[in-house]
């Protein structure tokens, strides 16, 4: 290949040896002719045609002669346009072809590119030089004399009548000056004035070796009469030729530049010369060392961090030469660099996963060549929607890696908050580090990941010092508002307070709900986890006396959570109400305390209608007392201190309150009507 051949104890570098090799090369103007193993210029195709009419012919006129190049007009005729160009009537038009590369020329110069002058005509830029009668037969005229004169050896003329050309009149020098281009004298004296003339030849010919097409003497009508015409195509080629070589390198350390060229006699070697171009980081080319004609070069001088690679160049510029050099063979000798491949898990099918799930991508780059990287190994990575095309990029160093060594790393693919296919890409080095190639440290894995949106929604959960209270209910100054959100459905813990929102107000006419800042010292949350819900405590006290409403919205919740409570600062309690009563199996009380803190003691005593106490009930009996309404967690069963069952009856009882060795202020309640000085009556029925 173009990359690769194999020295015996040679130096590390890149070589091109065969001609298939410098075949793969970027070729200007020159190509390898597989048949003989031998570079020859590119041939150069040129078609021209003409097109002449003689003086006498009745429908056409001198306007209708034309010159095609490459099927081209080159005449052009415009009778609304003064500056028409047209080719004179009355003159010769002459076109030169250089004999190698075909370029068409005037070998008597006009200045400019569309200059009306006489002395040329056609479509600009002018190719015809123009010559006309008057300027052949008048004494002292040199024109067809300085054309024969510019025109070099070896190269195309093509000669041709533009309307009627005195030929009666013409001097013998004229004819002189034709006979160099291979023109026949018994040809040019045999023509009558009027009549068509094309010739084509080419400068040294000898006098009748040029085609010449004149009128065909065996028509009825006579030459000047009839139209010629002549087609052919020439063959040639641009003597100059360049061959460029891919970029060679990376490179840790240029060396040296070595070339052979065999000595061939078609060419003038001293004519061909060598370029070094350095190329940088981005792309940019500059020529570091130029016209080389020594068979080594040193270059130990190139700094290989700016230019890590290189280009050659071979330009061959002989105008002599008749086919290009014959280059043998070229070599850059260089220290490499390190080469480094990605390998990734394949995913036969994307991995499915539900929202909160991580996804993993386990990946191993390798350092596969002799060189070690000398400095860390950046990895990118990213994730892309393929619908919302919202792309996560991710970056990672790695320590270098010597020779043969690998990096593993798993990526970690967070999906809170995802849902839908994702694509991924990882680049290994990107482009950071030099390697011979970059190709081996990219993977394109397609949709590797499909996320399952998670549609739970969390259930809201409030309560106020640990219970769970209607609207209208007596709350202590103090509370403890607990907010929590639970979702057993989801595997998606949730970690900000995005989405919830707490409000509270006091209810007066002008009174607004104000929004609770999650920023607020009174207010703390905790982030779910596996273990716990996700959760706000909030104590907005002390407050004062009045009612409130506490309203918690939350974004899974289809209506906000909304309950009015009602503060009283006075520490007071309502009498205790048996519920059932009557009753036959068991009993609880129920009353009311306000204030911030619950009374020190509480005892109930239920008598016999005698005033005998069968039972006393302490505090520690009752369970859990709160500040509100309160229903006791115990219930009395009936049955007297020792556990003996009560008969059916009328008992009666009373309780006895107190905070701070004080008797609590009772508060009263429509229920007080039952009672008497204190004491009220229950009823046991089985």
């Amino acid at each position: 290949s173009s990359s690769f051949s194999f020295i015996q104890n040679g130096p590390e570098g890149w070589t091109q040896r065969e001609l298939s090799q410098l075949g793969e090369n970027s070729l200007e103007n020159i190509r390898i002719d597989e048949a003989v193993s031998k570079w020859k210029y590119l041939e150069q195709n040129l078609g021209f045609e003409v097109f002449t009419i003689g003086a006498q012919v009745d429908t056409l006129s001198f306007r209708n002669t034309q010159f095609y190049l490459n099927d081209v007009p080159q005449i052009i005729d415009n009778v609304n346009n003064a500056n028409s160009r047209l080719c004179p009537n009355g003159s010769l038009g002459l076109v030169t072809f250089q004999q190698k590369t075909l370029q068409p020329y005037l070998p008597v110069l006009v200045p400019g590119f569309d200059i009306l002058d006489s002395r040329s005509c056609g479509r600009p830029p002018q190719l015809i030089q123009s010559i006309r009668n008057a300027w052949i037969v008048a004494p002292g005229r040199t024109m067809l004399d300085d054309y024969t004169e510019n025109v070099p050896e070896g190269d195309y003329v093509v000669i041709f009548t533009v309307g009627g050309v005195n030929f009666d009149d013409w001097p013998d020098q004229a004819y002189a000056r034709l006979k160099e281009f291979g023109a026949s004298e018994v040809t040019l004296r045999n023509l009558q004035s009027g009549d068509p003339y094309i010739l084509y030849g080419r400068k040294g010919m000898k006098p009748g070796e040029a085609l010449e097409i004149i009128g065909n003497p065996d028509f009825e009508l006579p030459a000047n009469q009839q139209t010629v015409s002549f087609k052919t195509e020439l063959e040639g080629y641009i003597s100059e030729g360049v061959i460029v070589t891919p970029q060679i390198g990376p490179s840790s350390q240029w060396e040296r530049m070595i070339q052979q060229i065999n000595d061939r006699p078609w060419i003038d070697e001293q004519l061909t010369s060598f370029d070094v171009i350095g190329i940088s980081k981005t792309g940019e080319e500059e020529i570091l060392v130029g016209g080389i004609k020594d068979q080594q070069v040193d270059l130990s001088f190139i700094n290989s961090d700016n230019y890590p690679y290189l280009r050659l160049r071979y330009l061959m510029d002989d105008p002599e030469s008749t086919d290009p050099a014959d280059l043998n063979f070229w070599q850059v000798n260089y220290t490499g660099v390190p080469e480094g491949a990605l390998v990734v898990e394949p995913n036969p099918e994307s991995t499915r996963l539900r929202e909160g799930e991580v996804g993993t991508i386990p990946f191993k780059f390798t350092n596969v060549s002799h060189l070690d990287f000398l400095d860390s190994i950046q990895v990118d990575w990213k994730i892309t929607n393929t619908r919302t095309r919202v792309v996560e990029n991710y970056s990672k160093k790695f320590p270098a890696l010597k020779a043969g060594e690998s990096l593993s790393h798993v990526i970690e693919f967070n999906t809170i908050g995802k849902s839908g296919s994702f694509e991924v890409q990882i680049f290994a080095n990107p482009r950071i580090l030099p390697e011979q190639t970059y190709r081996n440290n990219q993977q394109d894995l397609g949709v590797y990941f499909e996320v399952e949106a998670d549609d739970s929604q969390a259930l809201l959960d409030v309560n106020f010092d640990g219970i769970y209270i209607m609207d209208g209910d007596i709350v202590s100054p103090t509370v403890l508002i607990n907010t929590s959100l639970k979702n057993d459905q989801s595997i998606v813990f949730k970690k900000d307070t995005l989405g919830l929102d707490i409000f509270l107000k006091k209810n007066c006419e002008s009174c607004e709900f104000e929004r609770i800042n999650f920023s607020d010292p009174k207010l703390t949350w905790i982030p779910a986890s596996e273990n716990q819900d996700f959760r706000v405590s909030f104590q907005p006290g002390p407050l004062e006396d009045g009612a409130y409403t506490l309203k918690v919205q939350n974004e899974d919740s289809p209506e906000p959570y909304q309950v009015t409570f009602e503060v009283i600062n006075e520490s007071q309690i309502t009498n205790f109400y048996p519920y059932p009563n009557p009753f036959s199996t068991s009993v609880r009380f129920v009353f009311t305390l306000t204030g911030a803190e619950i009374p020190d003691e509480i005892k109930i005593q239920i008598m016999t209608v005698t005033g005998r106490v069968v039972r006393e009930i302490l505090q520690e009996e009752l369970g859990p007392i709160r500040i509100g309404n309160n229903i006791t967690e115990y219930a009395w069963d009936g049955r007297d201190e020792y556990g003996d069952q009560l008969a059916n009856g009328v008992y009666i009882y009373r309780v006895l309150v107190r905070k701070n060795g004080q008797f609590m202020e009772h508060r009263p309640s429509a229920g007080d009507r039952a009672f008497r000085q204190g004491y009220g009556k229950m009823y046991l029925l089985r």
